[in-house]
């Protein structure tokens, strides 16, 4: 394969990841602290934040809170990590999924990183 050949792939590969991460990307929030904690009855776990998400979903009306699937691994694992953070005042960022699949008018976790 030529040097010429495996630029192009590269980029190709590049174009083809960004364009498939930007169609799926959620809102972000950094240095975040949880303000407040609700589980719901029908199963939606919501955590109030400190921080307005900037860039979620047209759905995400509410941009001070996220949500997270407890009848799911990663569902249960995300309000571990917030259940944690609450009570301690540990920050930590935020990405969303882009959608609002958990509740209505609140992003869903993507992933957390705690500082």
């Amino acid at each position: 394969m030529k040097m010429a050949d495996i630029k192009y792939f590269l980029i190709v590969l590049a174009s083809a990841i960004f364009v498939s991460n930007g169609a799926q990307a959620g809102g972000t929030a950094y240095g975040v602290t949880v303000t407040g904690l609700t589980p719901v009855e029908s199963g939606a776990f919501i955590a109030y934040i400190s921080t307005t998400i900037a860039g979620g979903p047209a759905c995400a009306t509410i941009t001070t809170r996220i949500a997270a699937d407890p009848n799911t691994a990663g569902g249960r694992a995300v309000i571990a990590v917030l259940m944690m953070a609450y009570p301690t005042g540990k920050t930590f960022d935020f990405t969303g999924n882009g959608s609002c699949n958990v509740w209505g008018d609140t992003e869903t976790v993507q992933w957390l990183n705690t500082h």
